[in-house]
């Protein structure tokens, strides 16, 4: 069998060059490696070379943090235990710094707690040392394809909340002229609705009026008695007034008629209002 496990450096002589570049057109995906053990990172260097990446391998975390604030990093490989990396210090940074950097996480040392905070700390993927090369480049080729697509998804993101100021405007122009066709459509209707509304209001004394009014903010008997300093029992008897003179049958119809009344006299006011 050709397996290639990138733990050893015979891997290397036997790696066959690919057959297509792995980056965007005329141009090498850039990945960072970030790994202090040079009998692994060297032969991984080269193989991904091969396979047409520009590699920079950083043997600790403060190097591996100055390439990716340069800018243009398309994928990060870090191992876990190295220095300055005791708490994965490198994949804080980024998920600082550059949430949206796909990293793949690589020990020769799995733990379900290392992978756990690995995972919930932006990583991609976690791999057991040693594993296939092939298995590795199928995740990088995964990761950086979907980190391109979010870019892309970013990207159409930012250019429609450009257009959303215009958009919302034209949605408020066309819901203007919609409002003004039922105004001028339904007008008469409303401004009658409302008159009827207005005479059984007519009806009310002005102490039924107070209770109409408060039970709308407060729509408790309880609290309607509180709030005009009267007794529970006089605010019914205020209701069976109330209902009779405005042909409700509970406190249910009552709300119902108050805000009716209200929208038919907005509608009506606006109906009789002069268009510009």
């Amino acid at each position: 069998m050709n397996r290639k496990y990138v733990q050893w450096d015979m891997f290397v002589a036997g790696a066959e060059a690919p057959d297509e570049r792995s980056g965007r057109a005329g141009e090498a995906r850039r990945i960072v490696l970030a790994d202090d053990d040079e009998s692994f990172a060297r032969p991984l260097c080269s193989l991904l070379r091969r396979h047409g990446y520009e590699v920079i391998s950083a043997s600790d975390v403060n190097h591996a943090r100055e390439e990716i604030a340069r800018g243009d990093v398309d994928l990060l490989l870090t191992d876990i235990y190295m220095p300055g990396n005791r708490s994965m210090e490198l994949l804080a940074y980024v998920n600082r710094e550059r949430p949206h950097l796909p990293c793949i996480v690589m020990t020769g040392r799995p733990e379900a707690a290392s992978a756990i905070q690995a995972l919930r700390m932006g990583a991609g993927d976690y791999l057991p040392k040693p594993f296939e090369f092939d298995d590795l480049h199928a995740r990088i080729q995964q990761l950086i394809s979907r980190a391109e697509r979010l870019r892309v998804a970013m990207r159409a993101l930012e250019t429609l909340s450009s257009l959303l100021p215009e958009l919302e405007l034209r949605r408020q122009n066309s819901t203007r002229a919609r409002v003004d066709a039922l105004t001028v459509t339904r007008a008469p209707a409303a401004v009658a609705a409302a008159s009827a509304d207005q005479r059984r209001w007519d009806t009310l004394s002005e102490r039924e009026r107070e209770v109409v009014d408060t039970f709308a903010r407060t729509p408790t008997v309880a609290a309607v008695a509180r709030a005009l300093e009267i007794s529970v029992h006089t605010v019914r008897n205020h209701f069976r007034a109330i209902y009779r003179k405005l042909d409700v049958r509970s406190q249910v119809e009552l709300i119902s008629f108050i805000r009716d009344r209200e929208t038919r006299l907005g509608t009506a006011s606006s109906a009789c209002r002069p268009t510009r």
